[in-house]
């Protein structure tokens, strides 16, 4: 499904350069390496069902269980923030977004 994109000259207040679209435009769509291996992708879901949100908790397990690991808590509330909980949101179907 294709995905849309408001225009970015179309945003109130909207006086960007062309070369800071362009990088929002590749903060948006670009692949992202956030650093994270499978171990420590996997150590984090385990943590996270054991500990909740504790990620200071998260991030010594994380380096317990996986050799030569040094996440940290900030490290860790980052990979939530930006990935866990991004892969995990709900999609709502396009035919139930109000516009106003």
């Amino acid at each position: 499904e294709p995905v849309s994109v408001w225009p970015l000259d179309e945003l109130p207040g909207s006086d960007l350069s062309k070369e800071e679209e362009r990088r929002i435009v590749a903060l948006l769509t670009d692949p992202l390496d956030d650093g994270w291996s499978e171990e420590e992708r996997r150590a984090f879901r385990e943590s996270l069902d054991k500990f909740g949100r504790d990620f200071d908790r998260i991030s010594k397990y994380i380096r317990y269980t996986v050799t030569g690991s040094v996440k940290t808590h900030r490290q860790c509330v980052q990979f939530y923030m930006q990935v866990h909980k991004a892969s995990t949101a709900v999609e709502v179907p396009t035919n139930q977004i109000i516009n106003k």
